[in-house]
C-alpha cells in the first residue's frame, strides 16, 4: 500500500508542471484602442508611463481628453520584517474605454524584491505583460 501511495505521489509531482493553468481568454476588441492615459500617483503609475510603450501597443498621452481609454494603476505594499525586512508590491490596473466608459480589462500582480526594492518595477512588467498577450495585437 505504501509503495502504491508513493508511486501515485510520483506520478502527481512530475505530471502537475503539465497540466493547463488558468488561461484568460484572448480580448482582440482591446486593439481597437490605440491611446492611453495613465490614472494613478504612485511608483508603479509612474513606472506603467515610462514602460506602457516599450510593452504594449499602446501610445501614451498626457490628457484623458486625448486618449482611446484610461488605465487606472494602483497599489498596495505589504511588509514583513522577520527573519528580514522585505516588501511585496501588488500593482493592479484597469483598462475603461473613454468613449463608453466600460471596464475593457483588468489585471494584478505582486511581486516582492527583498531589501531594498519595493517591487512595483517588477509586478508593472508583469501586468503589463498580461494586457499585451491577451490583447494578442500586432504591434
Amino acid at each position: 500500500m505504501k509503495d502504491k501511495s508513493v508511486c501515485v505521489f510520483l506520478v502527481c509531482l512530475i505530471w502537475s508542471p503539465l497540466l493547463p493553468r488558468e488561461k484568460r481568454h484572448p480580448h482582440p476588441e482591446l486593439c481597437e484602442l490605440k491611446t492611453a492615459f495613465i490614472s494613478g500617483n504612485s511608483e508603479s503609475a509612474t513606472k506603467v508611463r515610462q514602460e506602457l510603450e516599450k510593452r504594449t501597443w499602446l501610445r501614451l498621452v498626457g490628457s484623458a481628453d486625448k486618449a482611446d481609454a484610461t488605465l487606472d494603476v494602483s497599489e498596495t505594499r505589504s511588509e514583513k520584517n522577520f527573519p528580514i525586512r522585505t516588501e511585496q508590491t501588488t500593482v493592479s490596473a484597469t483598462l475603461t474605454r473613454n468613449s463608453t466608459k466600460e471596464v475593457v480589462w483588468s489585471g494584478s500582480a505582486s511581486f516582492g524584491e527583498g531589501v531594498v526594492n519595493s517591487g512595483a518595477g517588477s509586478a508593472v512588467k508583469i501586468v503589463l505583460g498580461h494586457l499585451s498577450r491577451e490583447a494578442g495585437c500586432k504591434e
